[in-house]
This record gives C-alpha cells, sequence and structure tokens, in this order.
C-alpha cells in the first residue's frame, strides 16, 4: 500500500506542472517533473521507473548550479521509481509519496489523464456569508475550450452560484454565493468544453465559523504511519 502524506504544492519533485499556456488557451500539461539535489555537485543521478521495468535509466542533466531536472511522458495511473546518486539507490527525498516494489519501498508518481479537461481552483474566498470561487478552466490536450453554458456549482445542500465572469481567452471564471448558513460548505464545480468532454472539481468554504481560531476550538488529530496490504 503507498504511504500518502498531505498533498504539496504542484510543481515539487515527481508531481505535475498541470498547465501550459504558451500565448494559447490554457491546457493541461502531464509532462511530470523530477528533481534532485546531490548531496555531491559532481555526483552522477540517474532515475529508475516502473513504465520500463526499471531496465533502463534516465540520467538527470544540470539545471542550475546544484540541481538536476528530467521531465517525463507517462500514460495515466501510477508509477514506482527511485534515484541512483553515484551507485548509491534511494527514494526521492523531495518527493513524499511512495509505493512498493516487492519488499522494496521506492517513489510514487501520480499522473493524470490529459485527454481529459480539468478545472484548477484558487483559494476560496469568504466575506461573511459570501462566498466567492475562482478558477481556470484547462482544456484536455489538444481538446476545446471551455463551453461558458456548463460552469455551475453548488452545494451539497443543492444553493447555486452564479457565475459572476468567464473570460473566454484565458478559461478563469468567477463563480459566488451569498447568504449561505454557518458552518462548513462543500462545493462541486462542473464544466465541460465545446466537445462534450466535462470535469470536476471541489471546494471548501467555512463561513462564520464557531470558533475565530483553532485555539479556541476542538482539534481532532489523525497519524498515520507508513502501512502496507498485500
Amino acid at each position: 500500500m503507498r504511504r500518502l502524506f498531505a498533498l504539496v504544492a504542484l510543481g515539487l519533485a515527481g508531481l505535475p506542472l498541470g498547465l501550459s499556456c504558451g500565448g494559447a488557451y490554457p491546457a493541461r500539461d502531464c509532462s511530470t517533473a523530477v528533481w534532485a539535489k546531490p548531496a555531491r555537485p559532481g555526483a552522477t543521478v540517474t532515475l529508475f521507473g516502473s513504465w520500463d521495468g526499471y531496465a533502463e535509466g534516465t540520467p538527470l542533466p544540470r539545471y542550475g548550479d546544484v540541481w538536476r531536472l528530467t521531465r517525463l511522458t507517462l500514460p495515466p495511473g501510477e508509477h514506482g521509481y527511485f534515484l541512483v546518486e553515484d551507485g548509491v539507490r534511494a527514494v526521492d527525498p523531495l518527493n513524499p509519496l511512495s509505493t512498493f516494489r516487492g519488499d522494496e519501498e521506492v517513489s510514487l508518481l501520480l499522473v493524470p489523464d490529459c485527454r481529459v479537461p480539468a478545472v484548477n481552483l484558487e483559494p476560496v474566498e469568504v466575506h461573511g456569508a459570501e462566498v466567492t470561487v475562482r478558477g481556470t478552466f484547462l482544456a484536455a490536450a489538444g481538446g476545446a475550450s471551455l463551453d461558458d453554458e456548463t460552469l455551475v456549482a453548488r452545494t451539497e445542500e443543492g444553493h447555486a452560484f452564479r457565475v459572476v465572469d468567464v473570460d473566454a481567452d484565458t478559461g478563469r471564471f468567477t463563480l459566488r454565493a451569498a447568504a449561505l448558513g454557518r458552518g462548513r460548505h462543500a462545493v462541486r464545480i462542473e464544466a465541460a468544453d465545446e466537445d462534450g468532454l466535462s470535469a470536476t472539481a471541489r471546494a471548501a468554504a467555512w463561513v462564520d465559523p464557531s470558533q475565530s481560531s483553532f485555539r479556541e476550538g476542538l482539534v481532532y488529530q489523525i497519524v498515520l504511519d507508513r502501512f502496507r496490504g498485500d
């Protein structure tokens, strides 16, 4: 069973960067970046992965003075890999995700499916009982742009958001709902491109929380150590 920790920001080692603009309509970029910072500046760093049975290593070229970087184009799904630095094998210290190759722990890449579009959300804004959700519709690789008429958002209780703004050139949108009740609201955002391929994203908003800070409320903590199943 893979070990999963808190999600880290997009663009860190082994995680897809997810966005490609280049002056055109924003589209998904599911190439995967793997970074390394060798302990010795002149060290040789090679990447081995499950996509070819760990058979052929991929050297990591220099990126600046201290870093190494390679970008991979892999099929969607889960992929294991490890790094070899001057003959010493190790998991990627910059990637908090791992899985197993037999009894050996290796690093884990999660590659999304770029054949479908995606919705990239910004942090939710809450002002009183008003909630604003902003985001960007990312076209599938080689796919069509957003169909404005398909953009909808609702809370689990069925409270609809209104579309404040949609930019047809950039895919950016703004959604807003007012008079939401006190507490946590789970929001589901749905959109589709002009070819009918759909994408879904979820966000959470806290309206007038019962405590102004965690110091005044109840905190529940669950600690997961590594675990494995057959």
